[in-house]
């Protein structure tokens, strides 16, 4: 789960699972005036599972509250504690990395939590997940890590963590999930 900042209309928080090396994986998006949740695939692009209209636009000044759950083909989107997106689909599910990109977003913490493989659905949408397994996507130095590449930008400012066109992943990959 992330809780991020908007600072601007063009803030675009993502976070996406199951990246695999040739960028296959599920996204998850705040936009403008909708929620989404999207397979990426290479050759494809971006296809869209879901989206869902928001009350209203976000506005510089809210804070939100993302997270993508994935056990097997069931795939949950959250926005503020409330499942907004459920849906199923077997297009990726190798085990990936998770984690966060943003053209222009304001991160004020990630955490990840593995899940265990359903050996039975489980309505994963309805509980909330144990507290006592959420652990940061990184650890402090390389959250607050500054990096300016060819393509992106990643610094720490305020208290928040400022990435721009840069991807942000954990150690490790699993297929089942939550971030």
């Amino acid at each position: 789960r992330t809780r991020f900042q908007i600072r601007s209309t063009d803030d675009r928080p993502k976070i996406f699972a199951r990246r695999s090396s040739d960028n296959e994986k599920y996204q998850l998006m705040l936009g403008a005036l909708e929620f989404w949740l999207q397979v990426v695939k290479p050759g494809t692009g971006a296809v869209t599972i879901s989206k869902v209209p928001l009350s209203r636009a976000p506005k510089a000044g809210d804070e939100f509250l993302m997270e993508l759950r994935i056990q097997g083909d069931r795939l949950v989107g959250l926005l503020d504690g409330v499942p907004l997106i459920e849906a199923t689909d077997a297009s990726v599910l190798q085990a990936g990395e998770w984690g966060i990109y943003g053209d222009d977003a304001w991160f004020e913490s990630v955490e990840v939590q593995p899940l265990p493989a359903a050996a039975t659905p489980a309505p994963i949408a309805a509980t909330a997940l144990p507290e006592s397994g959420w652990q940061p996507l990184v650890s402090v130095k390389d959250w607050q890590a500054s990096y300016n590449g060819v393509i992106g930008l990643r610094d720490f400012k305020d208290g928040l963590l400022h990435v721009v066109k840069t991807v942000l992943t954990g150690p490790g990959s699993f297929a089942d999930g939550a971030l």
